[in-house]
């Protein structure tokens, strides 16, 4: 029987246009998102070894907070994998790292 792990409040939920990781909260918020992110790559690696687990983040975190040096600094092995996405649009604009398979429109 797979582990189970009942889904977490996401730290992006109900926050509105312009909300983001900057600001008091931001290091708490990115914090919670990370540590969900990481818990739930570990479930799923064990019960899933095939699936690879991806971050979405709006477009403008991407453009601010990923680009600054706590930003690099969370890329710099690879092992965090983002889903950079247009939250007006509901797209994809980049993989990061990029991905096998994605766009030109989407790729990093």
């Amino acid at each position: 029987m797979p582990f189970q792990v009942d889904p977490l409040p996401s730290p992006l939920a109900g926050r509105g246009r312009g909300w983001g990781f900057r600001g008091r909260r931001g290091p708490t918020l990115l914090e919670m998102a990370l540590g969900q992110f990481m818990l739930y790559e570990r479930v799923l690696r064990r019960d899933q070894p095939d699936r690879r687990l991806w971050l979405a983040v709006p477009s403008r975190i991407w453009a601010g907070l990923f680009r600054e040096a706590l930003g690099e600094l969370l890329l710099e092995d690879g092992g965090l994998r983002l889903l950079v996405i247009d939250v007006e649009q509901e797209v994809i604009e980049r993989w990061i790292p990029s991905t096998p398979g994605a766009t030109p429109s989407n790729e990093s």
